[in-house]
């Protein structure tokens, strides 16, 4: 028998919430690893010995350098409409919002089916939830934040 005493967290925010902060955090923090690797370099560190002392690989030290070189702190901006385009076109978007709008007691699985069986586009049940949320909650934006967010589509 363990003596480990468990204590209960208080929910302040929820998970997703917290998951949201964490990720605002990882990004500020690859900005600061991107910058400390500049500052290596600009006293006279080799790119290895940068990566060797941020523990990252050296493709990546090298992407990095090529990115400042180019446009400075600029370059470390993310580009706009970067990433794998979606699968679906913005009226298949639309037929899946308004299948989606007449049936709103489906879950995510039907909701998969529909997409796989009309579309031929096997998204992970991950993907479809993001799809039924962004469409869902309406954004004005909807069509072209869904564009930019599917990059873990599988065919």
């Amino acid at each position: 028998m363990s003596n480990i005493q468990k204590y209960l967290v208080e929910k302040h925010i929820s998970a997703e919430e917290l998951n949201s902060h964490i990720q605002d955090l990882e990004k500020t923090t690859k900005r600061l690893n991107q910058l400390y690797f500049i500052k290596a370099l600009y006293g006279n560190c080799s790119v290895r010995e940068a990566c060797s002392q941020l523990d990252m690989p050296i493709r990546t030290g090298y992407n990095w350098l090529e990115k400042w070189n180019k446009k400075g702190l600029e370059g470390f901006n993310h580009k706009k409409g970067a990433g794998r385009p979606s699968f679906l076109s913005h009226n298949q978007l639309k037929e899946i919002h308004k299948f989606i709008s007449h049936n709103d007691s489906l879950g995510t699985k039907e909701i998969h089916s529909f997409i796989k069986n009309k579309f031929g586009i096997n998204y992970s049940l991950k993907q479809v939830r993001f799809i039924i949320k962004t469409l869902k909650d309406g954004h004005s934006e909807m069509f072209s934040k869904i564009h930019k967010n599917l990059k873990n589509a599988k065919k």
